[in-house]
């Protein structure tokens, strides 16, 4: 795998598992941000934001390992042939 491949895949793991946890830690504040609304009057968008959050956070973890080892899985960030033909054939 490309170092560029495998940089791009840690910066991304470390984007999604630092703005994930912040946003467990502060979720009025990014509610407040992102929403315009205060996320502890209404405990519905509290447990989509929770679950959306905790989502990201488990992305990047599966980013981190798939920038740590490169070769165990190198099927899943690698581009296949056949997929690059049809692309261009359509």
């Amino acid at each position: 795998m490309r170092k560029a491949t495998r940089f791009g895949l840690a910066i991304t793991a470390v984007a999604n598992i630092i703005g994930g946890v912040g946003a467990l830690v502060a979720p009025d504040f990014v509610a407040q941000t992102l929403y315009a609304r205060d996320v502890s009057a209404d405990p519905l968008l509290l447990r989509f934001h929770l679950v959306f959050w905790l989502f990201v956070v488990a992305m990047g973890a599966g980013y981190g390992l798939a920038a740590r080892r490169s070769r165990r899985h190198r099927s899943m960030t690698r581009q296949r042939e056949g997929s690059r033909r049809s692309r261009t054939s359509a």
